[in-house]
C-alpha cells in the first residue's frame, strides 16, 4: 500500500511539473517581427535560471533578460531561445526580418512596401543620399536600371548592339543601363532620334512596361474607371489588374485611373512588391504576406435595370429573353417564375462579349410552358452571377398572363 501511495504521489508530481517559461515582453511578438539597424529583446524566464539563444548562455537578472543585437545586414534570421530545469526544456524560436529604412518614409502610406523593395536592392535611396524621396516622380532611366533588376540582368559595357540617340550621352550615369535594356527589348525609345532618359514616366506607361512580368495576365471587360475605354485592349488589361489587387490603393480608391498621371516613387515601390514573382519571393524568404486591394466594378444605371421579356413562340410556349449589359460578363441569370403548382427555374446566360453559340447577338433564351398555368397574376424572381460565380444582383417582380399574352408590372 506504501508503495503505490508513493507511486501516485509520484504520478501527480509528474503531471504538475512546470516546465521552463520564456516570455517576450518586448518587442511585441509577431510572425516575422521587423527590425532595421538593431533590436532589443526584453523578457522574463520563469521555473528556471539557465535560457540559451543560438546557444549562448545569456544573463539573468531576477529572471529577467535584455539582449542587444546589431545588423550590418539586412534579411531573414532566427533567434533561437531555450531555456532548461530539472523537468525538461523549453524552445522558442523569434523569426525577425531586418529590413532596409529611411527617415522620410514614416508617413508614406506604402512604407512596408518601399523598406521591402529597398531590402530586395530593386530600389535604392534617392541620388545616393539618406532618404528615399517617396513623393519623387520616377524617370524612365531609374526605371531602365529596375527592369534590369527584374530580369535578373547583370549591368556590364558590354552588349552586342550600340543604340545611338540625340538625347542619350554616354556621359548619362543610366547610358549603360539604357543600352542593356535596348538590347534585351525590355525598353523602347521616345521616337526614331530621341530615348528621352529623364521623362518621368506615367501610369499607362509603367503598366505597359511591365506588363510582360505579371504571371497570366487576362483582360477585364467590365468598367473599373471612367477614363479607360472597354473596347481598348491595354485598358482592359489595366481594369483586370485592378480587379485583381495588383495596383496601389490610392489608385483603386479612385473611380478614374488618370492614366498620364506621373507615377511616385513610392507607387513604383508598391508595383514592383506585387509583381507575380517579387510576391513569392518576399513569401519565401521573408515570410511576409502582402495584402490586395482588389477594385469592384462601376456601378450604372444600368446595372441596376434587369431586361426580361416573354415572347411567343407557339400557343402557350414562350422563350425567355434577357438582354444583360454588355461589359459586364454577366455569365449566368436564374429566372424563377412561381405559381400555384410549382416554380419553375430557368438559367440564361450571357458571356457579355457578343459571342453566341445560337445565335448571332448576345442573347441566350429559355424556354417555359404556359400550358398548365392559370390565368393571373404571377411572381418572379432573378438572380445576376459574375464571372466568378458569386450573386451580384437579386430582384423581383410580377408578370401578368391573361388570353395568352404575358405583361410585365
Amino acid at each position: 500500500m506504501l508503495i503505490r501511495a508513493i507511486l501516485i504521489v509520484l504520478s501527480f508530481s509528474l503531471i504538475f511539473a512546470q516546465l521552463p517559461v520564456i516570455k517576450i515582453i518586448s518587442p511585441m511578438e509577431s510572425d516575422p517581427i521587423i527590425a532595421y539597424d538593431e533590436i532589443n529583446i526584453y523578457g522574463e524566464l520563469i521555473d528556471s535560471d539557465k535560457l540559451f539563444v543560438n546557444n549562448y548562455n545569456v544573463d539573468l537578472q531576477n529572471g529577467l533578460f535584455r539582449l542587444k543585437f546589431k545588423f550590418s545586414e539586412t534579411g531573414y534570421r532566427e533567434f533561437a531561445f531555450r531555456a532548461e530545469n530539472e523537468n525538461g526544456k523549453t524552445e522558442k524560436v523569434l523569426k525577425v526580418d531586418v529590413l532596409k529604412t529611411y527617415p522620410d518614409i514614416e508617413k508614406s502610406p506604402y512604407k512596408r512596401e518601399i523598406e521591402i523593395i529597398s531590402t530586395l536592392q530593386l530600389m535604392p535611396s534617392y541620388m545616393g543620399t539618406d532618404f528615399f524621396k517617396p513623393d519623387n516622380y520616377v524617370r524612365k532611366a531609374e526605371l531602365t536600371r529596375i527592369l534590369l533588376l527584374l530580369q535578373g540582368i547583370a549591368p556590364t559595357t558590354k552588349y552586342k548592339t550600340n543604340f545611338f540617340y540625340r538625347d542619350l550621352l554616354q556621359t548619362h550615369w543610366a547610358y549603360h543601363y539604357i543600352q542593356l535594356a535596348l538590347n534585351h527589348n525590355l525598353i523602347y525609345p521616345l521616337n526614331a532620334v530621341e530615348f528621352a532618359p529623364d521623362k518621368i514616366i506615367t501610369r499607362e506607361e509603367v503598366l505597359r512596361i511591365l506588363k510582360n512580368f505579371y504571371g497570366n495576365l487576362k483582360e477585364e471587360s467590365r468598367a473599373y474607371y471612367r477614363d479607360i475605354l472597354v473596347d481598348d485592349n491595354e485598358h482592359r488589361t489595366i481594369a483586370y489588374l485592378a480587379a485583381q489587387g495588383y495596383l496601389p490603393p490610392d489608385w483603386i480608391k479612385e473611380d478614374s485611373f488618370y492614366p498620364l498621371k506621373p507615377v511616385k516613387r513610392e507607387e513604383l515601390a508598391y508595383l514592383l512588391s506585387r509583381l507575380d514573382h517579387m510576391d513569392k519571393r518576399i513569401k519565401d524568404d521573408y515570410l511576409l504576406e502582402q495584402q490586395r486591394f482588389r477594385k469592384n466594378p462601376l456601378q450604372s444605371e444600368s446595372d441596376t435595370t434587369f431586361v426580361l421579356s416573354f415572347k411567343e413562340i407557339t400557343e402557350n410556349i414562350y422563350v425567355v429573353e434577357c438582354n444583360p449589359e454588355r461589359n459586364k460578363q454577366t455569365l449566368f441569370i436564374e429566372l424563377q417564375l412561381q405559381s400555384e403548382a410549382e416554380v419553375i427555374k430557368i438559367l440564361l446566360v450571357d458571356d457579355g462579349r457578343n459571342i453566341d453559340l445560337l445565335k448571332d447577338d448576345n442573347i441566350y433564351s429559355g424556354l417555359i410552358n404556359f400550358q398548365n398555368y392559370k390565368e393571373g397574376t404571377y411572381s418572379y424572381l432573378y438572380k445576376l452571377f459574375d464571372e466568378y460565380n458569386l450573386i451580384y444582383q437579386v430582384g423581383d417582380g410580377e408578370l401578368q398572363y391573361a388570353r395568352g399574352l404575358i405583361t410585365l408590372d
